[in-house]
């Protein structure tokens, strides 16, 4: 899932994981596993979560960020992917945050 971040801070937010790993935190948050598309929204969810959370963060200290809407980019049985800078696919399980 990538989030773009403008004005003040110009990159983006970039969340990836295992399916499984994304469905025990819908299953933590709603009480069921989601799967399918559910679990694809979820995850745009989350991601909004987590990005609007940080521009409130953020301009609590003067700083003024944008996010663009969250986009889901591969969802693959097992592994939701994504491409790194050179078009190779990644299949990290952590949260990372690109800024130009």
């Amino acid at each position: 899932m990538l989030i773009g971040l403008t004005h003040d801070l110009h990159g983006r937010l970039i969340i990836e994981g295992r399916v499984p790993v994304f469905q025990i935190l819908s299953e933590a948050m709603y009480g069921m596993k989601l799967t399918g598309a559910m679990l694809e929204s979820f995850v745009g969810e989350l991601g909004n979560m987590i990005a609007g959370n940080m521009s409130t963060r953020l301009a609590e200290q003067g700083a003024h960020v944008e996010i663009s809407p969250p986009t889901l980019l591969h969802l693959y049985p097992n592994i939701i992917y994504t491409y790194n800078n050179y078009g190779s696919p990644t299949q990290a399980g952590q949260l990372c945050m690109k800024c130009e």
